[in-house]
């Protein structure tokens, strides 16, 4: 029989997987909140296609911190439903009421990293909660650099450096870092169009070189094509960074009025509203 290299046999980290996976399938069944959401975070970073919407229960889980991991497993999910599941899921942990749901709904926003999150998230900055507070700056910081402008979490950061809770304080001192870093890329990343006369305007592109049959076509719909194609476009620069919609990626699609609608709209009147 063949051996790996790590001198097991050549199907043995299969059957090690498939029992890893079953361990944690069972896991879920637990009595403990722990192990269930243990189960949950070792399988959607290892046996994401073991969930099923079977599982579609987890995020009903009594248990906030069970919820708020199936929402962040399941929204990576191919099952249409359980996506939008996933979203309802974190919508209820952020808009509940529970102190701890909703410090357990920051943290999955955070692992969630989505940048269309973002507007969902500011009105939890005045929350009485410090713990709250920080999570939501943390939560804020959390999209990769260069997704949205460096001012979404360089305001917010700058005005709670005067937060009573020294937790929320250097929760904002490092977005403010964060942020800075990020207009600096920004800053370098836009140095080479300045230098060409470019800045503040915009980028130039220049569309791939035609084959070349086209350039010979008898038609002269395809020469003025190709003619166009070879001269450069400017793309404004609001264009090339510009914040998503901010209903998108947190409401599910659908009916139900939990849509970009009345209920959507009334969020956006702060946590509360929707109690």
């Amino acid at each position: 029989m063949r051996e790996r290299v790590s001198g097991g046999p050549a199907g043995s980290d299969g059957r090690r997987d498939g029992v890893a996976t079953g361990t944690a399938l069972a896991a879920l069944r637990s009595a403990d909140a722990a192990a269930r959401e243990g189960a949950l975070r070792w399988l959607g970073e290892h046996a994401p296609a073991a969930l099923t919407a079977d599982h579609a229960g987890l995020l009903r889980d009594p248990a906030p911190t069970v919820r708020a991991r199936a929402a962040v497993v399941f929204r990576s999910s191919p099952d249409p439903a359980l996506v939008d599941g996933a979203r309802l899921a974190l919508r209820d942990l952020l808009l509940g009421g529970d102190v701890e749901a909703r410090r357990a709904g920051l943290r999955a926003a955070a692992a969630l990293a989505n940048p269309t999150l973002l507007p969902r998230l500011l009105p939890f900055l005045g929350d009485p909660d410090p713990e709250t507070r920080r999570l939501t700056l943390l939560a804020l910081a959390a999209p990769p650099p260069g997704l949205l402008p460096a001012h979404w979490l360089a305001a917010p950061a700058e005005a709670a450096l005067a937060d009573p809770d020294a937790g929320v304080r250097e929760a904002a001192r490092a977005g403010r870092g964060r942020a800075r870093r990020s207009r600096r890329r920004g800053a370098r990343g836009g140095a080479g169009a300045a230098g060409r006369g470019a800045a503040g305007r915009g980028r130039r592109l220049r569309m791939p070189s035609p084959p070349p049959r086209s350039r010979g076509d008898p038609s002269p719909n395809v020469g003025r094509g190709v003619e166009a194609g070879r001269r450069p476009r400017r793309i404004p620069r609001r264009l090339l960074v510009c914040p998503p919609p901010p209903d998108m990626g947190f409401w599910p699609a659908g009916g139900g009025g939990t849509g970009v609608g009345s209920e959507a709209r009334r969020f956006g009147r702060g946590p509360g509203a929707m109690r």
